[in-house]
């Protein structure tokens, strides 16, 4: 291990001498662009003003962002789309690396958008790999792994390598996550080898850290280890939050291995990079480094500062993590809203257009036959045939038009529960940022909420369970269920009974069979409806409602009540995470009060040895 430390040290001094170089040349290539954009024509400004955005992102993230407006205007004032997607996708990697992933969300959206329009198929593919990879950031590798498999499929049949090798990364990262890490070790080394062959050092350098991550996670330190050295000594970094990482985890291996002193070092150069990005995340990562160490040497006092400043941060992380994830939902709803209401309005549009098409060739039609009738008064009895015959022809039209006016209008109703059910979802989610609600109160809000939509068919009676540790579930919202469910159900055992099961095999139970609560001479008036609230594999709770059994089980119902439970499954986790969080703050403040009070009985202890060495040296001399 001191060999690899010796080297890693090595390796550092030139990095610090490649990364002066390679930065004043970036310099020296940014000055290069400005004053070409001073001289440029406008038809030639996007092209230019992109490549500032793509070099200014890491580095200098807010004058990034203001030339990839600039970009946006012109390329859409001369219809340059092309220059336009790539504008909203450079401008969105800026917003991400500042935190605002709502504003980075709303540019890799409208780039999406473009490309699709104009069929700017590599421009497509780059744009849905910018959104799974934003969702990587927010930690939902499900919703990742959905935009980077598009990503795949646009790559291979457009035959683009390096796109193909940046999807293989992510998926790598997002698999990472998953915690399958024998498949995203496979990706990221596939990744690894394409840069290797192509010469991109920094690409490489990348891939590196993530095969350094999975390592990690697998336990094998001196493998992490000499992996994040590699990426270190392949190129110079332009990604102060990468690199952040990088330091940090090699100061995490560095005290697992008690080599405290270069743990310091390491922690130290972490939060340099951090505080060049203002990345709060791994602000706070590099102070927790710098309190386990401190806490294992024993250095109870400086610890407790650190533990201050990494609930600090802790705070501020959570608050910006629900804030952001409220923002996606609200953002991916009014996003599929607003296409669903553009497409129909498109669909009615054309209907429209094929109706006044038939009607105006009805009208020419009328026109010939009453000159031709003026004309050719012989044939007087002909025209009156046709006449009837076109006249049928009419009536079959209005019925037609009748059926599908009749359509639209089912379909119009189809539209309006589907906004209603946004709406709802939408005001669930308003509920749960409101601090004056406990969850318990907010779960009882949500499910009062459920029964006001007027096109379910259920019964106005139900309750909703939150699981604890052991599966075990609690009814902490419920509406006119009964005393005697009340009574028998306020606590299930995970596997008791209907509800208990649906928890325990992770499905939901959806029929009319019986509970021990109806009584097997009675027939059951509606149908049981238990769907576990769910979050991947991880169960919240239990949604309990009964459906009206002479309607029955409707698609569009069991689909609303699945966006419900996603709904409840990440507000119930936040809200666990905020009562967790707050007990973590209390149980560390007493600990720091520990802390401190065994700082001040050591120093005392200190002093008492301190005054009994000066009496010794006294009697001493005094012999």
């Amino acid at each position: 291990m001191q060999k690899i430390i010796s080297i890693l040290s090595l390796s550092l001094l030139l990095l610090l001498f490649n990364s002066n170089n390679s930065y004043a040349q970036k310099l020296s290539k940014i000055d290069s662009l400005k004053l070409k954009l001073e001289s440029s024509a406008e038809l030639e400004k996007p092209k230019l003003l992109n490549k500032l955005v793509w070099k200014l992102r890491n580095s200098q993230p807010e004058e990034a962002i203001k030339y990839g407006k600039q970009s946006i205007i012109i390329s859409k004032q001369y219809n340059q789309y092309k220059n336009l997607a790539n504008a909203y996708g450079f401008s969105g990697v800026a917003y991400r690396n500042l935190g605002n992933y709502a504003a980075a969300f709303d540019n890799y959206f409208k780039g999406l958008k473009v490309s699709e329009a104009n069929n700017l198929e590599e421009q497509k593919g780059y744009a849905n790999i910018n959104i799974g990879n934003l969702y990587i950031y927010q930690e939902s590798y499900k919703e990742a792994l959905v935009f980077l498999n598009k990503a795949v499929k646009i790559a291979h049949a457009i035959g683009n390598k390096k796109m193909i090798t940046y999807c293989n990364l992510n998926l790598g990262r997002a698999l990472l996550m998953k915690g399958d890490l024998d498949t995203s070790l496979a990706y990221l080394k596939k990744a690894l080898k394409s840069r290797q062959a192509s010469g991109n050092k920094e690409g490489e350098a990348t891939c590196l850290k993530y095969i350094g991550d999975v390592y990690l996670e697998e336990n094998k330190l001196d493998t992490a280890y000499t992996t994040y050295q590699a990426a270190l000594t392949t190129a110079a970094f332009s990604d102060n939050d990468l690199l952040s990482d990088i330091y940090k985890k090699l100061a995490v291996i560095l005290a697992m291995e008690k080599n405290y002193e270069k743990a310091t070092e390491f922690a130290q150069k972490s939060l340099d990079q951090a505080f060049i990005v203002q990345s709060k995340l791994r602000i706070r990562n590099a102070y927790q480094t710098f309190y386990d160490v401190h806490y294992q040497l024993g250095h109870y006092k400086e610890a407790a500062e650190y533990s201050k400043l990494v609930i600090l941060y802790n705070d501020s992380l959570f608050n910006q993590d629900l804030s952001q994830k409220i923002l996606n939902i609200k953002y991916s709803t009014e996003n599929q809203a607003n296409e669903e209401k553009i497409a129909l309005m498109k669909k009615v549009e054309l209907k429209s257009q094929e109706d006044l098409k038939v009607i105006k060739q009805f009208q020419v039609y009328v026109i010939i036959a009453l000159i031709l009738a003026l004309l050719f008064i012989a044939f007087t009895f002909v025209l009156r045939a046709r006449l009837k015959k076109q006249n049928e022809k009419s009536a079959q039209l209005l019925e037609t038009n009748n059926k599908l006016l009749q359509q639209e209008k089912l379909q119009l109703e189809e539209d309006n529960k589907e906004k209603t059910n946004r709406i709802v979802l939408a005001d669930i989610v308003d509920y749960s940022l409101e601090e004056k609600y406990s969850l318990n109160e907010f779960l009882q809000i949500a499910l009062d909420t459920i029964f006001k939509i007027p096109w379910l068919d259920v019964h106005a009676q139900g309750a909703i369970f939150v699981s604890d540790d052991n599966g075990d579930l609690e009814m902490v919202a419920k509406k006119d269920i009964g005393a005697h469910r009340i009574r028998e159900c306020s606590f299930v055992k995970k596997g008791e009974c209907i509800c208990g099961k649906a928890v325990a095999e992770k499905k939901a139970y959806i029929g009319d069979f019986r509970s021990k609560f109806e009584p097997k001479e009675d027939a059951i008036p509606y149908i049981h409806m238990k769907k576990p609230i769910l979050l991947g594999e991880e169960v919240f709770g239990l949604l309990n409602l009964y459906l009206k059994k002479e309607i029955g089980v409707k698609d569009e119902e069991i689909r609303f009540f699945d966006e419900v439970c996603d709904s409840l499954a990440h507000i119930i986790k936040q809200k666990k995470l905020q009562i967790n969080l707050e007990k973590q703050k209390a149980e560390q403040e007493v600990l720091n009060q520990q802390l401190f009070a065994r700082t001040l009985e050591s120093e005392e202890q200190s002093r008492e040895i301190v005054s009994k060495n000066h009496e010794l040296n006294t009697q001493i001399l005094g012999v």
